[in-house]
């Protein structure tokens, strides 16, 4: 598999390199390949920024969470999108010399059949909705607690599709050992059944969506680096400004932490949610989360004002408090 994964990105990566080396357009007929001419559309720009003011037993604090710049574009047949995140550039005066800019996506895509995309870069793990939509269309100001334990980037290869009304990815990336290296290789596996509509949209939550809509999806990803091994179940439903969400992971040999979340639209402008985690560990850790959007002058997520109180009991005190966040996300 691993030399199999070298040979697709070397091919990949000399084509790409040969492409922009020449004035005329480049077509492979008949290859999985992408035809790379110097018809553009881009590059655009943009980006969103996401600070809260959070307080909880520990002290309140107020910061960036994220400060994001984006570029999508497309040239002959590829779609490519470059990000990075500048809130390490932020001097946190802890008196070291640490901050830093972080490279989120780095990616290329085309089609190399009909229905069927393939994807080269730096990219998403393809794992749960509620790790793969941008941070700043979260309906709460976090993640459910597996979608951000399933949410990294990675160096890597991916095929995705579709047959009818399911979906489904396939993706090959560096391992999660941080060692960067494409010697132990993350394999994931996703298809997502859209039963109506699809619940599984860019946004969380009700807003943005119309009709009733109703989607289940299952993963399975095996990391070489770590050894973990893993499933991972979800669902959504979205009708009549109302939403619900559900996901669980079940690890090999450890924990099976799940999640229900459920929300409803007042009105066109504001959003009420409610969220209960379990984190199925030995201290029998749960959380809840109780939140509100307001969404500025009815542009959506591109601006909007959270609320959130969280809530966790465990029989670890160091892990019960409560917390509250106050923030803005404004896309631009």
């Amino acid at each position: 598999m691993n030399r199999f994964l070298n040979l697709t990105l070397a091919a990949s990566a000399t084509l790409l390199v040969s492409a922009s080396a020449q004035a005329n357009e480049l077509s492979i007929a008949n290859s999985p390949f992408p035809n790379l001419s110097l018809a553009s559309d881009g590059p655009n720009l943009g980006g969103y920024i996401l600070v809260h003011y959070g307080d909880d037993d520990d002290g309140a604090e107020m910061k960036f969470r994220s400060v994001r710049m984006e570029m999508k574009g497309t040239r002959g047949d590829v779609k490519y999108a470059i990000s990075a995140d500048f809130k390490g550039t932020l001097d946190d005066f802890d008196g070291a010399d640490d901050e830093a800019v972080s490279l989120k996506d780095a990616k290329a895509a085309w089609s190399i059949s009909d229905g069927i995309t393939a994807t080269f870069g730096r990219f998403k793990e393809p794992i749960l909705h509620s790790g793969l939509h941008s941070s700043s269309r979260r309906l709460l100001v976090e993640r459910t607690g597996n979608g951000g334990a399933f949410d990294d980037r990675n160096a890597g290869v991916m095929l995705n599709g579709a047959f009818g009304d399911l979906q489904w990815w396939v993706a090959m990336q560096e391992g999660d050992d941080g060692a960067g290296a494409m010697d132990d290789t993350q394999t994931t596996m996703r298809a997502v059944y859209n039963v109506m509509g699809s619940a599984f949209g860019k946004y969380q939550g009700a807003y943005g969506y119309e009709g009733g809509n109703l989607s289940v999806g299952l993963a399975n990803v095996e990391d070489d680096a770590t050894g973990l091994e893993a499933t991972a179940m979800e669902f959504g439903y979205v009708n009549s400004g109302w939403s619900l969400y559900g996901d669980m992971v079940d690890q090999d040999g450890g924990d099976s932490p799940t999640s229900f979340t459920v929300s409803r639209m007042m009105n066109s402008e504001y959003e009420i949610a409610v969220r209960m985690e379990d984190d199925d560990d030995a201290d029998n850790t749960t959380h809840m989360t109780a939140g509100l959007n307001w969404y500025q002058g009815g542009d959506g997520h591109n601006l909007k004002w959270q609320l959130n109180f969280t809530d966790t009991e465990s029989d670890d005190a160091a892990e019960e408090g409560s917390r509250v966040d106050f923030g803005l996300v404004w896309r631009f």
